[in-house]
């Protein structure tokens, strides 16, 4: 059984190979995202049951596999509809231990083709949590839609340095 940072070395070290010739992460590089999705992690305000945190624009991953090892019982859908960025989640996802393999699903699709049913039947009872990258902030009218769809769920927009001028990191703002 992985813990978290064998887990975050793994991530590193294989989406650093396939980004060398698939281009699955962009110029900040892997280890840079890591090191901000754990300063995502500390906004989030987990809830008291395990969580199925569901990553929206998930692209190598770096949210979600480690979700998966903050909980027992906590499980990730990862949204991406970027060919290659889709198959490297589901090459990683085949070299985690079989436990956690069975609380992953990876939807290679827009978010606008996923229902509000196939996220809902993978959960089951478990709360959701949504973060996305791929958003520019709380009032990117993607986020105001997902957000619509799942009225009673918590939602977190992880805004980038972009869309957040003088901003040395990342940060998740919560959608009402």
């Amino acid at each position: 059984m992985f813990h978290v940072k064998q887990i975050k070395q793994l991530l590193i070290s294989e989406a650093t190979k396939w980004d060398k010739t698939h281009r699955i992460v962009g110029p900040e590089g892997v280890s840079s995202l890591l090191a901000e999705s754990e300063e995502a992690f500390r906004s989030f305000k987990r809830p008291d049951a395990p969580a199925v945190l569901v990553d929206v624009g998930a692209g190598a991953g770096v949210l979600g596999f480690p979700w998966l090892y903050l909980g027992m019982g906590a499980a990730t859908v990862f949204i991406e509809p970027a060919t290659k960025k889709a198959a490297f989640l589901r090459y990683f996802k085949t070299l985690l231990p079989k436990e956690q393999q069975n609380r992953v699903l990876i939807i290679d699709k827009p978010l606008e083709s996923v229902s509000r049913e196939t996220i809902l039947d993978f959960s089951g009872d478990r709360p959701l949590l949504f973060a996305a990258r791929a958003f520019s902030g709380p009032h990117d009218l993607k986020a105001c839609v997902l957000a619509s769809a799942f009225k009673e769920e918590t939602f977190f927009v992880f805004s980038s340095q972009a869309s957040r001028p003088g901003s040395k990191s990342f940060v998740f703002e919560k959608l009402q």
